[in-house]
């Protein structure tokens, strides 16, 4: 049964898994509309998820609009959550994972260390992507709009992630779509970071929100600090 962590403002954090006591926990944080489970060659690793406010029963606060569920403010609940356990952790960061991961590891000293997996696009190439979810969001008006967004995407949308949409509510999405266009990383937080961090790479083939430019681009920010 996932354990629950009320965080100021937002909702909460399930946390489903074991926290370690003898080692760091190493935790999976998940992609933007993606399931908690970690991808198959994460899954010897990983301790347990965290599984964010809006997604699979992690509640949302009501008062919470897209400008709370940014990379940077679910970064902060993520790190406040591991405050209030007051045990270390390692994360493991999927796509917007990746990103929260980073601006948790910014707010916390029991981060140890954070494992960096399909890095989205961020900065200028990340412009055209919060745009079209900008006008998702704006799109999505009724549960009946909603509806009609999912048929249109259903045939060139993951199937994983359809499934975390179908389950989710309408005027989350809409949140979650909104608090996504607002996402971008600022690169003077790596600058702030005393962590470790690792860049798994992927098959960046046709995959146009994770391209190897924005891998290329981490690194190469990463290596002047």
């Amino acid at each position: 049964m996932p354990s629950q962590i009320t965080i100021s403002l937002l909702g909460s954090i399930l946390i489903d898994g074991e926290i370690m006591k003898d080692r760091p926990s190493i935790a999976y944080i998940h992609e933007f509309f993606g399931d908690s489970s970690p991808p198959e060659q994460f899954h010897s690793m990983i301790d347990c998820s965290l599984i964010l406010p809006g997604y699979e029963g992690a509640v949302l606060s009501d008062e919470c609009e897209g400008n709370c569920l940014t990379w940077e403010r679910y970064g902060g609940a993520v790190a406040e959550a591991i405050q209030s356990i007051q045990s270390p952790f390692t994360l493991v960061g999927n796509s917007m994972g990746a990103m929260v991961a980073i601006y948790a590891a910014m707010n916390t000293s029991l981060i140890d260390k954070i494992i960096l997996y399909r890095i989205p696009r961020f900065g200028e190439a990340r412009l055209s992507v919060r745009k079209k979810y900008q006008e998702i969001s704006h799109s999505i008006t009724d549960e009946n709009t909603y509806t009609q967004f999912l048929k249109a995407i259903n045939e060139h949308t993951d199937p994983s992630v359809m499934r975390v949409l179908e389950k989710t509510r309408w005027n989350i999405a809409r949140k979650l779509y909104d608090g996504a266009s607002l996402s971008d990383l600022d690169p003077t937080v790596l600058h702030q970071m005393q962590q470790s961090v690792i860049l798994v790479e992927h098959d960046f083939k046709e995959d146009y929100l994770h391209p190897k430019e924005a891998y290329h681009s981490l690194q190469s920010l990463l290596a002047k600090f």
